[in-house]
């Protein structure tokens, strides 16, 4: 695997919209860390928002791709509400 072709090469692409029940999970005790379903290399670890609710939006730290989730909870938490552009 070359990294160099990799890292960051997806950075200025659109987002693309994902089921995070749908993703590889790092190990089996992961609750949110996926692997990237992009690069396959990367992972994406979920973030919270400043009131602690669970970011529709993540990136891939390998080759930056931008995902937004569509679920409505991750392992049982709440995520932040849709916004009407990524529906």
């Amino acid at each position: 695997m070359n990294l160099k072709k990799i890292v960051g090469a997806n950075l200025n692409k659109p987002p693309i919209k994902v089921k995070h029940a749908d993703l590889e999970k790092l190990h089996e005790d992961s609750r949110f860390k996926v692997v990237c379903p992009k690069c396959e290399a990367g992972l994406l670890g979920v973030h919270r928002n400043k009131d602690f609710t669970l970011s529709r939006h993540d990136r891939c730290v390998m080759c930056a791709q931008t995902f937004t989730y569509i679920d409505d909870k991750i392992d049982g938490e709440k995520l932040e509400e849709m916004k009407e552009d990524t529906k």
